[in-house]
């Protein structure tokens, strides 16, 4: 299983838990094909980026989730937005 994850955006603990199982589910989908600290330092990224913006914090784990999708589908090989 993955170690949890650091970020430096400052957002609650309820989005950091969800930014955490969704980053979990990314190593599911990507990890035979593209290095854990890739696909964590993927997620961190876009978490980062979006957190500053974001007045609303519900949605950031799921942005967050399909930025990092995209980009690691992208290194993978794979189509985003296709099961792998």
């Amino acid at each position: 299983m993955t170690e949890p994850f650091e970020i430096e955006a400052d957002i609650d603990d309820v989005t950091h838990h969800h930014a955490d199982e969704l980053r979990k589910r990314l190593h599911d989908e990507f990890g035979a094909e593209v290095d854990g600290a890739e696909i964590d330092a993927a997620m961190t990224a876009a978490l980062e980026q979006l957190a500053d913006p974001a007045d609303v914090e519900d949605f950031l784990p799921v942005r967050a989730y399909r930025y990092a999708r995209e980009q690691l589908a992208t290194l993978s090989g794979s189509e985003p937005g296709s099961s792998t």
